[in-house]
């Protein structure tokens, strides 16, 4: 019995196509007797067209992104999923995010996910492949752990048995520890990008500062307080920044910022003295650091966004020129 080397289905006895995923058959009759590989271990390693080279990796890409989740987004964002789908984070809907530690691990935490490629029909995410910043689950239970792996390689074999010929895709494994692990389309019950697979894992410790995961989806409410009296700093900086002081119109806005946020009696102790006493004044470019400092990385967006916004609702009067403020 043969199988198709795309999908992993059952072939019927002469198909020139995969009933179940389309997937051209490459048969003896069309391929050139040059490119015919007989189905023996020697032949094979002698003919094997490797699409990923480590020895010839562009060196000024090394530690191109701040951490691995960076290096996913931009990844996965440029891959075109054909005819299924890839969600990248923030635009993975909340039922698939749901589905995913029961249709793939239990040790998935969902604000971490970076992105999802969903090969189910109704569009469920419990089948495919999930991403996060340190691993990649796939949903025949397989794992693949960042740090642990040394180097990846896309290979394309061609196979002959008997008198059929066909094209065998892989993802060749190596991990830090020496153990090789491969992965081809009939590891799988679907079709899955191997391409993307070895890109990720062979680029991944590359081109990232830092492997690891954090979480997707913290607001600002979420955090320690000491994070929403930096958050309110900031904003009392650029109140003071043309004249020194925040007046009344300035002031109210601030207290309006200040009651959505709902803060304690703590926090709103600390921001009066840091708003009257000069002597408490802390530097724009100390106070984000700060901020960096107590956001998780993957969540550092969306805040700094909501920030800006906030910016620029308390001075209205000159929304339309703040990009050519400095602060």
């Amino acid at each position: 019995m043969k199988f198709c080397p795309e999908c992993g289905s059952k072939l019927t006895p002469g198909a020139k196509f995969c009933s179940e995923c389309g997937y051209k058959i490459i048969s003896v009759e069309n391929t050139p007797v040059t490119n015919v590989i007989q189905n023996d271990e020697n032949a094979e390693l002698e003919n094997n067209v490797e699409n990923v080279e480590n020895d010839n990796r562009d060196l000024s890409r090394q530690d191109v992104y701040e951490t691995s989740e960076d290096f996913l987004k931009d990844v996965l964002n440029e891959f075109d999923p054909g005819t299924y789908k890839m969600y990248v984070v923030p635009n993975i809907p909340g039922k698939i995010l749901l589905n995913l530690p029961n249709a793939y691990s239990k040790e998935i935490d969902i604000n971490t996910v970076i992105g999802v490629f969903d090969t189910t029909l109704l569009e469920s995410g419990k089948d495919g492949i999930v991403f996060t910043g340190e691993r990649i689950y796939f949903s025949n239970n397989c794992i693949l752990t960042f740090n642990e792996i040394a180097q990846a390689k896309y290979i394309e074999k061609q196979i002959t048995d008997g008198e059929e010929t066909y094209l065998r895709k892989l993802v060749e494994i190596t991990k830090k520890n020496g153990e090789v692990i491969t992965l081809d389309s009939s590891t799988f019950n679907v079709n899955v990008p191997l391409k993307l697979i070895a890109d990720v894992c062979d680029r991944v410790n590359f081109e990232s500062k830092v492997i690891a995961e954090s979480n997707q989806y913290a607001m600002l409410a979420d955090l320690a307080p000491e994070c929403t009296v930096e958050y309110l700093k900031v904003i009392m900086n650029f109140l003071r920044e043309d004249d020194g002081q925040i007046d009344k119109r300035e002031y109210s806005e601030l207290i309006a910022i200040m009651a959505r946020l709902n803060i304690s009696k703590e926090m709103a102790q600390e921001l009066r003295e840091y708003r009257i006493l000069e002597a408490s004044l802390e530097e724009t470019e100390s106070i984000i650091e700060n901020l960096k400092e107590l956001i998780p990385h993957g969540s550092q967006k969306n805040i700094f966004h909501s920030l800006i916004k906030d910016i620029l609702l308390t001075n209205k009067a000159e929304i339309d020129s703040w990009k050519d403020n400095s602060l």
